[in-house]
């Protein structure tokens, strides 16, 4: 059997070879939650798409984000291992990962694990980047517009993969998940974030 340790899967060349196994083990089907997508968003009628262009009316509810282009995902982790796929295709300015489910909705978005997200993220000015305890630059080269994002609650870490290359971008660890999680986009004028079907 291949392990599903996918944390210290970073440093290890078979990751293509367990994708499979990941895949039909921790694979979760994500779709987009429209209770809390920004006014700015708009979403497929299948919800599995979302495009950041003019504002749109939307009902005002406390799961809105009412300052930053956000939105979360439907699904809510608190144990076990779950695993989801986006693709960004050319958009310049975005994030990927996931969040505690009571993070602000009425104020600008600060990443990193102290603020309740874990993510990674693409700016035009800034480039490929992490927050952690401070800001972590990625190399262009490992990024790509196909990510995976691997949550393990009992390792406590989360990690960020190419899907192209089947390589390891990113991995947080020791993360305090002090709450429920759920999966989080960030979308930045212009850009398509979409979360492909799982491939059989």
């Amino acid at each position: 059997m291949v392990s599903l340790v996918l944390p210290s899967l970073c440093k290890v060349s078979k990751f293509s070879l367990s994708m499979k196994t990941i895949l039909k083990t921790c694979y979760v089907s994500v779709t987009l939650d429209p209770d809390t997508a920004h006014y700015e968003l708009t979403l497929t009628e299948n919800q599995r798409q979302v495009t950041h262009g003019s504002p749109s009316k939307k009902s005002k509810t406390p799961k809105r984000f009412s300052v930053s282009p956000c939105m979360l995902g439907c699904e809510t982790f608190t144990s076990g291992r779950h695993f989801f796929e986006v693709n960004v295709y050319q958009s310049t300015d975005w994030d990927v990962g996931v969040c505690l489910e009571n993070v602000p909705r009425d104020s600008q978005i600060i990443l990193g694990p102290i603020y309740g997200f874990w993510a990674i993220s693409r700016r035009k000015s800034l480039g490929y980047f992490v927050n952690s305890i401070s800001l972590v630059p990625l190399d262009q080269e490992k990024v790509s517009w196909h990510v995976g994002v691997f949550l393990d609650c009992e390792s406590r870490q989360v990690s960020f993969y190419n899907m192209n290359t089947s390589s390891c971008i990113f991995t947080f660890k020791n993360a305090s998940f002090s709450g429920v999680l759920k999966p989080y986009f960030w979308v930045c004028k212009g850009s398509i974030l979409c979360l492909p079907p799982l491939e059989k």
